[in-house]
């Protein structure tokens, strides 16, 4: 199928999530990376997260974290926001030693 043909299939409005995901698939299979590109796009702006892997069991959540430029994976959002405020600490340990009223007014809300 030509790209305006595709294009405009993608944008019917009658076209599902699903439907979308299902077309993309199909591109993929084929290695139509132009045509992926639209129905990502147009997944993007009609579906809003659509490509969020959601959990329905709960249980730990992958995450990347990322300070100064280095980034590391983690297996659960804890392990990513640990690491975090290790790296924190080690730049600015004043912040969490000595906290000043204007930093205790944004982590606990209070003056």
């Amino acid at each position: 199928m030509d790209i305006e043909k595709f294009t405009q299939m993608v944008h019917d409005p009658g076209k599902t999530k699903d439907d979308l995901k299902r077309i993309m698939e199909n591109a993929l299979r084929k290695q139509a990376l132009d045509h992926v590109d639209i129905v990502r796009d147009e997944l993007d702006s009609r579906f809003p997260g659509w490509d969020v892997v959601r959990s329905r069991k709960g249980g730990s959540t992958p995450n990347v974290a990322i300070f100064r430029g280095h980034e590391r994976t983690f297996d659960t959002a804890k392990e990513g926001y640990i690491w975090l405020i290790e790296k924190f600490i080690a730049v600015r340990p004043e912040l969490f030693n000595d906290p000043s009223s204007e930093t205790l007014y944004l982590a606990l809300g209070i003056k």
